[in-house]
C-alpha cells in the first residue's frame, strides 16, 4: 500500500513538475520536482477525499487525472472537470467506463482546440445534453452553434466550459450523495481501509 501510494505521488509529482518548469515558478527540473512533490501529495489527498465522497475508487480518479493531463488539461482544471464528470456519472447511474468516456471526449476536444461533431456525438450517446448546455451558455440556438462548429469556429474551451458548468448545475453534489448508497459505501470503506493501513505502516517502512 505504501509503495502504491509512493508511485501515485510520483506520477502526480511528475505532472506538477512539468507544469512548474518555467522561469517564473522553477529554474530547473530539480526545483520543479521538489515543488511538485508537495503538489503531488496535495493532489493525492484531494483524490482520496473525492473517492470517499463518491462511488468511485481512488484508482478510478487517478486514472482520470493521468488521462486528463495527457490530454492537455492543467491540474486546477482537471479537478473541476473530474468532480463535475463524477457528479454527472453518479446521478445518471453510469459507471467508470462511461465517466472515462465523457472525460476522454472532452480531452480529445481540448487537444484539437476546436469543438467537433465526433466528440459531441460521443457525449450525446452517453446521455450528456451537450446541445442544451451549449445553447444556454452561449445564448444562441442550437442550429447557429452547429453552424459555427461546422466551420471550425467554436473553440474547445468554450464547449468544455459549457459542458462542465452544465453538469455542475444539474448534478453538483450527486457523487457525494451516491456515496451513501450500498455500492458507494462499499467503495468508500475500501478506500478508507487502504488509507488507514498505509498510514499505519508508512512510518515504519520509512524509518
Amino acid at each position: 500500500l505504501v509503495k502504491n501510494y509512493e508511485l501515485q505521488v510520483q506520477s502526480l509529482q511528475s505532472l506538477a513538475a512539468r507544469e512548474l518548469l518555467n522561469p517564473t515558478q522553477a529554474k530547473d527540473m530539480n526545483e520543479a520536482l521538489a515543488k511538485g512533490r508537495v503538489i503531488g501529495e496535495q493532489s493525492i489527498a484531494w483524490v482520496e477525499k473525492l473517492a470517499i465522497k463518491s462511488p468511485f475508487s481512488s484508482q478510478d480518479i487517478i486514472g482520470a487525472y493521468l488521462i486528463g493531463s495527457a490530454l492537455g488539461f492543467t491540474s486546477d482544471n482537471l479537478k473541476i472537470l473530474i468532480q463535475d464528470t463524477a457528479d454527472w456519472a453518479s446521478a445518471s447511474g453510469k459507471g467508470k467506463e462511461e465517466m472515462m468516456g465523457v472525460f476522454t471526449a472532452l480531452g480529445q476536444m481540448n487537444i484539437s482546440g476546436r469543438a467537433n461533431y465526433q466528440e459531441m456525438l460521443s457525449l450525446v450517446v452517453r446521455g450528456v445534453p451537450v446541445w442544451d448546455y451549449m445553447s444556454k451558455a452561449m445564448g444562441k440556438p442550437v442550429s447557429e452553434i452547429q453552424n459555427l462548429m461546422s466551420k471550425g469556429l467554436l473553440p474547445a474551451s468554450v464547449a468544455i466550459k459549457a459542458v462542465s458548468d452544465g453538469m455542475h448545475h444539474d448534478f453538483g453534489g450527486a457523487a457525494e450523495r451516491m456515496a451513501n448508497s450500498l455500492a458507494g459505501l462499499t467503495g468508500s470503506l475500501q478506500d478508507l481501509a487502504s488509507m488507514t493501513l498505509r498510514n499505519l505502516f508508512q512510518p515504519a517502512l520509512q524509518a
